[in-house]
């Protein structure tokens, strides 16, 4: 029943919501890692960091260089940051590096979600 939901959401999604759906899908997995780190139970936690490295591949992949511009530019050093604290985090089952990957990417939730309803708005409601 959830992955149906989940496919309706992602066929039905402009590109800012799929780039939400990566987002939370990509928070997700690492709070579940998170659990299953403290719970030590370290092949889940493997699969889930794995997950979210996949996404940020995945969000990184989808860029756009040439329109994006340092925007863009700054998201690949950030992406690529990420992918290292993450395979640290995976390679010394260490919780440092993936909370703050986690932070991160609750950040750039945030900005996305922020800038979903500023171009939902009418432009003559934009300030």
């Amino acid at each position: 029943m959830h992955a149906r939901y989940l496919e309706t959401q992602v066929l039905s999604a402009d590109p800012i919501g799929l780039v939400e759906l990566l987002y939370a899908g990509a928070v997700d997995s690492l709070l579940q890692a998170r659990i299953f780190l403290q719970e030590g139970r370290i092949p889940e936690r493997s699969v889930t960091i794995s997950k979210a490295m996949q996404i940020i591949a995945e969000l990184q992949g989808s860029l756009d260089m040439e329109q994006g511009g340092e925007i863009s530019q700054g998201l690949v050093r950030l992406y690529a940051y990420m992918q290292e604290k993450l395979a640290e985090a995976n390679a010394h089952q260490a919780r440092g590096p993936l909370e703050e990957v986690l932070n991160l990417l609750l950040i750039l939730q945030e900005g996305w979600k922020e800038a979903a309803l500023n171009l939902a708005r009418p432009v003559e409601l934009r300030s």
